[in-house]
């Protein structure tokens, strides 16, 4: 028997029935956990600044409420506006390269958020998104040739051996050469 809603949570979620002295029962528990906006997972760790998933920074607090029936429903506390000044410095190199396979999965999955608000949202004044994030000019549309994630702009040559297929003969060597080594002794 208790008046103090903090106990009675408490109560509720150990499994106990509660009485109170004046007849005011929490009916729900109640539980905060944290979400990420972006990915939309939910962590009921505290103090998270970076999502474990997608690592942006965009988690807020969420209520979790329990109902009679046992399944967790999910609230968010706070309409908070995340700002887009990191988004478009991944744009912008996107742009200006034109090297989208060299951005990682998180680039990738950033830009398409930032699409996907600039779709929702209307254009605004001051943002320079396209209309379509991977809609590339003609100049752009040639594969990009790339060396560490910056466009060079030039063409290899049919009869040039690339970096890579030279990795590949001197992989090849090597394990020429040690099954060799194996058959002569």
């Amino acid at each position: 028997m208790t008046t103090d809603y903090a106990m009675q949570n408490v109560l509720l979620q150990i499994g106990l029935n509660v009485v109170s002295i004046d007849g005011m029962l929490i009916k729900r528990i109640r539980t905060y956990a944290q979400q990420c906006k972006a990915c939309f997972k939910v962590y009921f760790k505290s103090g998270l600044l970076f999502c474990p998933n997608c690592g942006s920074k965009s988690m807020i607090k969420v209520l979790a409420d329990v109902g009679k029936d046992g399944l967790i429903h999910y609230s968010s506390l706070s309409d908070k506006q995340f700002s887009h000044k990191g988004l478009r410095v991944i744009t912008d190199f996107s742009k200006k390269t034109g090297d989208y396979q060299s951005l990682s999965a998180v680039d990738l999955r950033l830009i398409a958020l930032t699409y996907q608000l600039e779709k929702e949202r209307g254009p605004q004044r001051g943002t320079n998104l396209r209309t379509d994030p991977i809609q590339t000019n003609k100049e752009q549309q040639r594969i990009p040739y790339s060396t560490a994630g910056f466009y060079t702009g030039k063409k290899p040559q049919k009869n040039e051996a690339t970096l890579s297929d030279s990795l590949n003969d001197v992989d090849i060597n090597k394990e020429c050469d040690d099954t060799s080594t194996e058959q002569n002794t």
